[in-house]
């Protein structure tokens, strides 16, 4: 019986050890790629060559491009890359009319025993196509599930204040792999500020962030450079850890029609948990889709376009009260998405009539008159529980605001009044860093104390933000608005000048400054970088970033960059003007990307040339 046994293990062994892992794999898992565009089609090992073949989704007509240091590690030994099929390395590789690109990287043959590899298309993994532990067995990977169950219904939402940890995870080793950046962005809802956070992950795929939250707030993550994950919701003093699927699995089951079952994208613990990670597809039945450019657009008065949401927010509540195999929870969160959806409308009636009578008119909108909601018109509010701070639930779609909140609740009591109220009081303290006694007693009388505690903490960071300036703050020049722009550009003679123009709360600024910081030590060290930004942009936030950001900084009244922005007829974020050694403006870039790199390289391989302005 022994001898048998010993033979069956044997046996055992044998196959295990001789098992083939497959010569190509199709569609294969992996446990993170840092771009969206790039799907990687199959691996195929010979013994000359291991095989990757991509295919690009992208604009049609832009471009990729692969490094000629391109290489495939199995996490001790690297193996170069020796030719391409479809692309030359370090040549641009144009997109289709649809968008799409093909091609194969080869490169030296890895190990047949290899179980996975990763490919490295850079150490610069913000901007790389890489691909980390690229599996070759062929076999679904394990994908990200949580056992929590359900609710029976939402969350409360309690107004109140304290730090709160988020910890991310990627579920893979990163040891002896280019480091991932990470980025959350966090939407405060009260004060309305967006903060953005940046780390990398560590060798254990980890990160930590912690803030100090007035109230619940939004977070977006972004892993890798186009990864993201969210909204998450956060509540003031909890620990929230949120595990991400790094592969963007949907992407590729999207992008190349795989059938496959769409897996989660991310887990989280948390107090919104149950919320974070509900499917948001369902919510595609119940939207409004009122920026699509037709709705209600046969309204003439604001009294018919009243009357048109309410009539859209009471058939989508009947179709919901008909979806019999909705959970309880989820039906509860779909009928607050329904309120939100009806909100929005109402509140940005004035934007959506707008653009509809732009478009009617050929652009022409001398004629278009707002008009003004009665209590009668929105009426219909009242039934939705709006002074419910559990709204915050979905983001501020749901506050009303100073001019609708006195229309719902002409009482002037309850949360919607409150935060109205404090929404008008925070902008005055975040922009002028003063309130006066009425604005005091008003935080005094409201029911949450969150709100002045949180307005007091932004007066005193204007305050500590309004202390001596550092030297690479610049004074503005004591001249008309006009004449402001001349006035600086004469400071920077036989100099090639990049001015941007940005805001604080610009998320592509700030992603800008990130992509060029590193060029002032090489391709832009002969570049002066000049920053314009205005009283937009809050004193203390604009203080603390720009100590990350060498350059000369202007900070403007509103007034006077508006005048700059007529002056170069932009009123976008960010802009660029390239100004040339003869100071004068050379160039105009209205966002950020290639085209600002080839104007700065043109002003630099150029003399002084007589003044110009392109775009």
């Amino acid at each position: 019986m022994k001898k048998t046994l010993l033979l069956f293990t044997m046996a055992i062994l044998l196959v295990s050890c001789t098992t083939k892992l497959p010569q190509k794999v199709d569609y294969p898992h992996y446990a993170f790629r840092n771009i969206a565009s790039q799907e990687l089609i199959s691996v195929e090992r010979t013994d000359t060559a291991t095989v990757l073949s991509f295919k690009s989704f992208y604009l049609s007509h832009q471009w990729i491009k692969v490094s000629p240091e391109a290489y495939l590690t199995d996490g001790k030994t690297k193996y170069a890359l020796k030719g391409t099929v479809g692309i030359t390395p370090g040549e641009l590789l144009y997109m289709d009319d649809d968008g799409h690109a093909e091609y194969k990287l080869l490169f030296e043959p890895i190990p047949k025993s290899a179980k996975d590899i990763s490919y490295i298309e850079s150490e610069d993994a913000s901007r790389a196509f890489n691909f980390y532990h690229i599996d070759l067995s062929g076999k679904a990977p394990v994908t990200l599930k949580t056992s929590q169950k359900l609710p029976d219904s939402l969350p409360e939402v309690t107004l109140k204040s304290g730090e709160t940890t988020i910890e991310i995870k990627l579920p893979c080793s990163l040891v002896g792999l280019p480091q991932v950046p990470v980025t959350m962005y966090v939407n405060s809802f009260f004060p309305p500020d967006q903060k953005e956070y940046n780390g990398l992950l560590d060798d254990n795929g980890k990160a930590s962030f912690s803030i100090y939250l007035y109230g619940p707030a939004q977070a977006i993550l972004v892993v890798g450079d186009e990864l993201s994950y969210g909204y998450i919701l956060l509540d003031p003093g909890e620990t929230v850890s949120v595990t991400v699927d790094g592969s963007g699995r949907q992407l590729t089951i999207d992008n190349l029609f795989l059938g496959e079952e769409i897996p989660q994208d991310f887990i989280c613990t948390g107090k919104y948990a149950a919320v974070n990670m509900l499917d948001q597809s369902e919510t595609m039945n119940y939207t409004f889709d009122i920026y699509n450019g037709s709705f209600a657009l046969n309204a003439e008065t604001m009294s018919e376009y009243a009357a048109i949401v309410k009539n859209t927010y009471d058939v989508k509540l009947s179709a919901l009260a008909a979806a019999d195999t909705l959970s309880p929870f989820l039906k509860e969160y779909l009928k607050g998405f329904i309120a939100a959806e009806a909100t929005q409308a109402i509140c940005n009636a004035g934007t959506i009539r707008k653009v509809q009578y732009r478009m009617a008119h050929h652009g022409d909108v001398s004629g278009y008159e707002k008009g003004a909601f009665t209590i009668e018109d929105v009426s219909f509010l009242k039934d939705m529980n709006l002074n419910d701070s559990r709204v915050l639930l979905f983001g501020t779609d749901c506050i009303l605001g100073p001019e609708l909140s006195p229309l719902v609740f002409p009482d002037g009591k309850g949360f919607q009044s409150d935060f109205s109220e404090a929404l008008l009081i925070a902008r005055k303290a975040y922009l002028d860093g003063t309130l006066d006694s009425a604005d005091m007693e008003a935080l005094d009388n409201m029911d949450s104390p969150i709100y002045k505690e949180s307005i007091e903490s932004l007066l005193k960071a204007h305050e500590a933000a309004s202390e001596a300036m550092p030297d690479y703050v610049k004074e503005v020049p004591d001249v008309p608005a006009g004449k402001l722009l001349d006035a600086i550009l004469s400071q920077y003679k036989d100099q090639v000048v990049l001015i941007d123009i940005w805001a604080t709360w610009c998320s592509p600024c700030r992603y800008a400054h990130r992509q060029l910081e590193p060029m002032k030590d090489n391709r832009y060290k002969d570049v002066t970088f000049v920053y314009f930004t205005s009283t937009t942009s809050p004193l203390p936030d604009w203080r603390q970033m720009i100590g990350d950001i060498r350059g000369d900084h202007y900070y403007f009244t509103e007034e006077q960059l508006k005048t700059i922005f007529t002056q170069i007829e932009s009123n976008a974020y960010p802009t660029y003007l390239i100004v040339g050694r003869d100071g004068t403006i050379q160039g105009k870039v209205i966002g950020f990307g290639e085209s600002l790199y080839q104007q700065l390289d043109a002003a630099l391989a150029s003399k002084k040339t007589e003044g110009r302005l392109s775009t």
